[in-house]
């Protein structure tokens, strides 16, 4: 009942990752219908029967059809750590027809050899699922090599490429190359002896692959570095008739990272917002960090000339492990838009805090959410939006949002005329999430000043939780803020004691934002934290002595982590020791998240997120504090 489409299914090592494809059809060669569904799981290591070499390993294209049908997205499932599954959904197969499951695109970076894959076939009788008698079939397929006797280096792997702890972790280094006579790896410079063949360096070791007597140099190692690493392969070959030997290098860096600040350069891009999302919308279960990365390039690097950019959506484990990127592409103009987890979906609000330009001030809403009849996720616009002249929410940037009392609350931020708000609109779910509405039409007018470019958080301690404003200012360049409001369910806004500003006073805030903090640990209570970047004042001439508009910065940054102690109403400060990436811009390009005992931080600034054509590129990192 289960064949192996023979055409497409088979794979290079180390090839061109678009052409790989492997095809499995289901027949019902019954004569009546048949409730089924099929489970597809593939290994994941260094072996020669993996096909991938670890289970974060993408594949890009994972679809299942009936026969000539539509085909539908096909979702991976909880695997284990050497394996990775995918499952259709429940399928109803017509006599005589197939079920076809398609996983392409997708690198092959392992051994060679027959990689193994494992077919679980169900049928649903009454209400339980019975495996079928074939069930589980295991399919060999061939892994190639194209051109075997051609120069050329098929894969060289560190994985993992991060350690959290020095020393504490293995990391395996893995190579496979064809036409070269001689291979040597060195870990910062310092040659890494090959214990497989008791030598220096790896030889060529001959075998047959595809029927074919190949030639190729192999090798794997087991290693902890104790600090961030480069191992660099030097392949060398002399050609026939020559005495010049030839090489080429190649290198791959562990980044080990140890308690306290670290920063990050990721592949995707630079990040304009973070989301902690409780179950994940792929499995449902484990909670994930789920990001929105702008990615800007150049045509011609060199010259400076034609500059793209796009935003894209991913998700990590922790935000150190491997970033995936998701389907549906991101709203133009809403990438760096405040926004929050709420009702199973993601949600982007207004206008862009990185841009001040008035064109760009919007009341767009947009969610991620899954679209059930094609059972795909997808970024649609909220159908909380009306026509713009009697839309409820005025167009803004600079605004905050959060989910406060089981509603998303919108918080001030500044109009397309030049006027700051200070209202407060929100939006609840009448029927458990599964419509969501304005909870007014009229919004709340706040008791803090009006003001944009502020920050907002919710603290959760025990079953009572506290929304709290710091910061900002009336207008995006104006003289910031430095007072401290809260309001806890029920009641009215209160300002934090009769001096709110830190004393000492660490200076001006260039990027600063609230934190509700946990350490991750079951029944831990959040506390409240402020972290910043602060230009420090010029003696004399700080906004306590002098009036604000005639405050002078001196020439010192520093940065600063700041807990709030309830019992005594004060800040302590806590040591910054190599802390994180310095910011430009005003109190709002500054963005934090805790998640799970990490905290991560990043930047909105806009010169930085959209660079004028033939400006110098800033490379924004992801800063994270590891427990």
């Amino acid at each position: 009942m289960i064949t192996l489409s023979g055409a497409l299914s088979s794979v290079e090592i180390g090839g061109a990752e678009n052409k790989n494809c492997i095809v499995i059809e289901v027949k019902n060669d019954t004569a009546t219908s048949a409730t089924t569904r099929i489970t597809v799981t593939l290994g994941c290591g260094s072996e020669p029967e993996d096909l991938l070499s670890n289970k974060d390993e993408s594949v890009v294209t994972a679809i299942y059809a009936l026969q000539g049908g539509e085909e539908k997205e096909l979702r991976s499932i909880t695997s284990g750590s050497s394996s990775k599954s995918w499952r259709t959904p429940e399928v109803e197969i017509p006599a005589g027809s197939v079920l076809s499951i398609t996983l392409k695109e997708f690198k092959c970076e392992t051994p060679p050899g027959d990689a193994k894959i494992t077919v679980i076939h169900e049928v649903k009788k009454t209400a339980a699922w019975e495996k079928t008698p074939e069930s589980p079939a295991g399919l060999k397929l061939e892994k190639r090599l194209e051109k075997p006797d051609q120069l050329q280096l098929r894969y060289f792997r560190v994985d993992p490429d991060y350690i959290l702890h020095a020393g504490s972790q293995k990391v395996t280094v893995s190579f496979l190359a064809t036409g070269y006579g001689t291979a040597f790896l060195f870990r910062n410079n310092e040659q890494v002896r090959n214990k497989e063949q008791d030598q220096d360096g790896w030889s060529q070791k001959q075998q047959t692959i595809n029927g074919v007597i190949t030639k190729t140099i192999q090798g794997a190692i087991e290693d902890s570095p104790s600090i961030t690493s480069i191992y660099r392969l030097s392949l060398r070959v002399t050609p026939p008739g020559t005495d010049k030997e030839e090489r080429k290098e190649s290198s791959r860096t562990v980044q080990v990272m140890s308690s306290g600040w670290n920063r990050i350069s990721l592949p995707q891009g630079s990040p304009t917002r973070l989301f902690a999302v409780e179950s994940d919308f792929e499995t449902g279960k484990s909670a994930k960090v789920y990001g929105i990365f702008y990615r800007k390039w150049y045509a011609d690097w060199e010259k400076k000339i034609g500059l793209r950019s796009e935003a894209g959506l991913y998700s990590s484990v922790n935000g150190v492990d491997k970033w995936d990127e998701l389907p549906g592409t991101v709203p133009k103009g809403m990438e760096a838009s405040p926004g929050v987890y709420y009702g199973n979906r993601l949600w982007l609000i207004g206008g862009s805090a990185a841009d001040e330009n008035p064109d760009k001030m919007t009341n767009d809403i947009w969610c991620y959410l899954k679209n059930e009849s094609t059972n795909t996720m997808e970024w649609k616009k909220s159908d909380l939006q009306f026509p713009p002249a009697e839309s409820l929410l005025p167009p803004r940037f600079g605004h905050s949002c959060v989910v406060f009392d089981n509603e998303i609350w919108v918080l001030g931020g500044y109009d397309t005329v030049g006027t700051p708000f200070q209202d407060i609109w929100r939006i609840h779910t009448p029927d458990k999430y599964k419509t969501f509405a304005w909870a007014s039409e009229t919004p709340e007018q706040a008791r803090w000043d009006k003001r944009c470019l502020h920050s907002s958080v919710v603290v959760h301690a025990g079953n009572e939780e506290t929304l709290w404003v710091y910061g900002g200012a009336e207008t995006p360049a104006g003289t910031p803020f430095f007072d401290l409001w809260y309001k806890r369910k029920g009641e009215d806004w209160q300002k934090r004691g009769a001096i709110t500003a830190i004393v000492p006073d660490p200076g001006k805030p260039l990027g600063s934002a609230l934190l509700a903090y946990s350490d991750g640990t079951e029944g831990a209570v959040e506390r409240l934290m402020l972290l910043g970047s602060f230009a420090e004042w010029k003696p004399d001439k700080s906004p306590s002595w002098v009036a604000p508009d005639k405050a002078e910065l001196g020439n010192r940054i520093s940065s600063f982590h700041f807990e709030w102690l309830e019992r005594t109403g004060r800040w302590e400060s806590k040591p910054v020791v190599d802390g994180w990436q310095q910011f430009e811009g005003e109190n709002f390009s500054m963005q934090t998240l805790a998640f799970n005992g990490f905290i991560y931080i990043y930047t909105l600034f806009g010169d930085a997120l959209h660079p004028k054509e033939g400006a110098e590129l800033v490379d924004l990192k992801l800063n994270i504090r590891i427990p």
